[in-house]
């Protein structure tokens, strides 16, 4: 048992992911660096409920919808405040990969948000049920709460992920092309101010990274 709850839980500690380098500019000490951070990456997700597959699902996700990701969060202010969002189903997977991504990275205590908001901050059940017309949406208003919250983090936890996935581009070249391709062609605005989150008329050139694929 992890904690107070009766569902048990089971940790598996994988094996060391051994990496093999077909570059004689990479190290020893450069490749031992990656391997334990993926190993211990691995065990630490495991045991709070978010195994590696989950991350890399998570990770995934949101590059593949980078461009709604931050249409989301510019719509959200710029709609009609009690009107639903627009993106319903970006809002959603946004708060689904931020779970998995920020998880128990969380601050205990966010500004402008109360204990509760913060204990809920990831369910979409939890905004939904603050509206009085439908269970199923989220108005603009109160989906302003939780995005404002979670941006911040969700966007250096993607940039992270993505410089982890290129520092080990060695491993990932046989394991994974495409989703190294993917990390490498998508760029993540450095801005986190929310009066920069918020500016309108974004287009692809601002999410792609058009340097020449080298692997």
């Amino acid at each position: 048992m992890l904690d107070d709850n009766e569902k048990s839980k089971t940790i598996e500690f994988l094996p060391a992911v051994q990496l093999k380098s077909i570059d004689n500019s990479k190290t020893e000490k450069e490749i031992e660096k990656f391997e334990n951070t993926i190993s211990g990456l691995t065990v630490k997700k495991i045991a709070y409920g978010s195994s590696v597959a989950d991350i890399i699902y998570a990770h995934r996700t949101l590059l593949r919808n980078i461009k709604s990701v931050f249409e989301l969060y510019s719509d959200t202010w710029h709609y009609d405040a009690w009107t639903e969002v627009q993106q319903l189903d970006i809002f959603k997977t946004v708060l689904e990969c931020s779970e998995i991504l920020i998880g128990f990275d969380l601050p205990k205590e966010i500004e402008g948000l109360s204990t509760e908001e913060r204990n809920y901050l990831f369910s979409f059940d939890y905004w939904a049920r603050k509206i009085d017309w439908s269970w199923d949406d989220v108005s603009n208003q109160i989906a302003k709460t939780p995005l404002k919250a979670i941006y911040p983090n969700l966007l250096d936890k993607i940039q992270y992920y993505s410089n982890l996935i290129l520092e080990g581009s060695h491993y990932w070249i046989y394991k994974d092309r495409a989703y190294l391709k993917l990390v490498h062609f998508t760029k993540i605005p450095t801005f986190r101010n929310h009066s920069d989150l918020f500016a309108v008329d974004y287009n692809h050139n601002d999410f792609e990274n058009e340097e020449h694929f080298p692997y």
